[in-house]
């Protein structure tokens, strides 16, 4: 068990930096406004009046507009106000002292991992009075140092995403590398690399709770494109609490005094894709050439609403895909008499220039096969055994060969994909000093693909993923809150062949290949490889993480101390597929 420690110390409203990885424990303090790995948001500002004296003792309600939840805080000497746990949405301030015209503020957005500022100033009034007035976000936010990209509701919904892929938005983020890159060690949009950093090296938080894999860290799960309120990524300056020099949010919308809901279908089919440009139509007696077949269909719906007006909320989504692609396989094979032992004919490495084998020798005289053809009890057991059971690709389109196409075999490479998503978010508030919400997601994906045309090389690849967080606020006073959350990831991976090898052979494999997998040959000159095409590949891994952090936050004149701490053990368990492997090469 490795425990890594940490304190930081800072000035009033300035940003503090620092990162644990791994198995972890980090304890925070500071004196400051940024929010301890925020799933929510803070506004914060000062009361003042018309000369520009603060009010002390002045009293602020935050209310949202969508639910009616009401926040009430208290201005302190200095006239400094701090709402640093409020949920994302949008926000009427209103201001009230003794003496003082009421002042109400509407239109407030806040944003998730975001502090936002709003000032007041209170004019005297001799009679009661209210003044309104409409706020709009800041262009430049001034609370903090973090460089990053926020992505709102509205825009997650009319991008044109591939595949409605939600973190398909860092590509948005300047300085975020998501393509595959070696240089920066196998980026991906699960496993960035931003502002020049190491890919792994993100934090992913999903409603709070971090969410990223232990073994090889990337994000191990993401919610529907339709379920996100807020997408935010931090490149540079990432507050110490998300133990990283950089970090992405993702914040679940929740249900409001109002019931809406949406359903959709979004598909593709090749039939409306028009023929590629370059792609020349191939006419050769005996072959057919055909176009990638996709069809593609993403499915699902939201809902969410009021279980108890100002109290309760619910949201729920789930998302559906069904895919089913083709795509042709162009290569070169040996000939069905080559499998025979005969080498008499045209060698199919010549290409178009046809050129026949060269003279086959047989190792126990060192002469000529008569006629280049080899008896058939010549054939090892093992040779008999795999060409039985259709390891070999033989060639279909010899006539493709002599015309100079550069290949002898034309096949398919089909992929089935079931991809199920379910996601569930329920918010309640007990009392003025205790609001609760938990959201919950499973994710079932299940893929069979054949990564050649061989039959034998047929492949399953499961996937189960599962996240749960749970996150309580607890008010003490005007002065003092506190924020406890849980969460919890599964990631479940198995790849598996559908055809057991188990005692086809003279040999066994690895006892924790299960089922036992085909060997796969490679021949110097051939580009394909024969038998199993997943040649050694994970067979099976399990993760769990659990996440415990609680933040507390205590307001003290002109300066907030906030303090907690982060515990995330996780195990992973992993099982190798590992099977012969043989390549005849020069």
């Amino acid at each position: 068990m490795n425990y890594s420690i940490a304190a930081f110390a800072a000035r009033r409203r300035r940003p503090r930096l620092a990162s644990a990885i791994g198995y972890r424990l980090v304890l925070i303090g500071c004196f400051a406004v940024s929010g301890c790995a925020q799933a929510l948001s803070s506004l914060v500002g000062t009361v003042r009046d018309a000369s520009g004296a603060a009010i002390p003792g002045a009293t602020v309600k935050a209310v949202a507009q969508q639910t009616g939840i009401t926040v009430i805080r208290e201005a302190t000497a200095t006239g400094d106000y701090v709402f640093n746990i409020l949920p994302i949405g949008a926000y009427s301030l209103i201001f009230s002292a003794p003496r003082f015209r009421v002042l109400q503020v509407n239109g407030i957005q806040t944003h998730v991992a975001t502090i936002l500022r709003q000032d007041a100033v209170l004019e005297l009034a001799p009679v009661t009075a209210t003044a309104e007035v409409t706020s709009s976000t800041p262009l430049v936010p001034t609370e903090s140092a973090e460089i990053g990209q926020l992505v709102e509701s509205r825009q997650i919904t009319e991008l044109p995403l591939n595949v409605r892929h939600v973190l398909s938005l860092l590509t948005l983020s300047a300085g975020a590398e998501t393509g595959p890159s070696p240089a920066a060690r196998f980026t991906s949009l699960e496993r960035p690399a931003l502002a020049g950093g190491r890919a792994g090296y993100t934090v992913f938080r999903v409603d709070g709770a971090d969410v990223n894999s232990q073994n090889l860290p990337a994000a191990s799960i993401e919610p529907g494109l339709d379920a996100v309120q807020e997408f935010r990524a931090i490149t540079q300056l990432a507050p110490a609490s998300d133990t990283s020099t950089s970090s992405v949010h993702i914040a679940i919308r929740s249900g409001t005094n109002a019931f809406h809901g949406s359903v959709y279908e979004f598909f593709r089919n090749n039939v409306l894709d028009a023929h590629p440009f370059f792609q020349r139509r191939i006419v050769v007696p005996g072959f057919t050439p055909q176009s990638d077949q996709l069809r593609y269909n993403q499915f699902g719906g939201v809902l969410g609403g009021p279980v108890r007006k100002n109290r309760t909320f619910f949201f729920f989504d789930t998302e559906l895909i069904r895919s089913v692609t083709h795509t042709q396989v162009r290569t070169t094979a040996p000939t069905q008499s080559m499998l025979q032992g005969d080498f008499s004919g045209v060698n199919p490495l010549g290409g178009a220039t046809l050129r026949p084998f060269a003279p086959v020798i047989d190792p126990a005289t060192q002469q000529p096969f008569p006629a280049n053809r080899i008896p058939d009890l010549r054939f090892s057991a093992f040779a008999q055994r795999f060409i039985a059971a259709g390891g070999f690709l033989a060639a279909n389109c010899v006539t493709c060969q002599a015309a100079g196409l550069g290949f002898n075999f034309a096949g398919e490479e089909p992929t089935h994909t079931n991809n199920n998503l379910y996601l569930g978010r329920i918010d309640h508030r007990f009392s003025d000093r205790d609001a609760l919400f938990g959201t919950f997601q499973v994710q079932r994906s299940d893929a069979v693909s054949i990564p050649s045309p061989n039959p034998i090389a047929v492949l399953e690849t499961p996937v189960r993923a599962y996240l749960g967080v749970l996150d309580e606020i607890h008010t003490f006073g005007p002065t003092t809150i506190n924020e406890l959350r849980i969460g919890y990831t599964r990631l479940r991976q198995t790849l598996q062949q559908q055809q057991d090898a188990n005692g086809a052979f003279t040999f066994q494999n690895t006892p924790t290949s299960l089922p036992s997998l085909y060997p796969t040959l490679a021949f110097g000159g051939y580009s394909q490889t024969f038998g199993n095409g997943a040649i050694s590949d994970r067979n099976f891994s399990l993760e769990d993480s659990w996440g415990f952090s609680d933040n507390i936050t205590h307001i003290h004149g002109a300066h907030e101390l906030k303090a907690g701490f982060e515990l995330i053990p996780a195990r992973f368990w992993n099982t190798v597929n590992l099977n012969a492997f043989f390549c005849l090469c020069r």
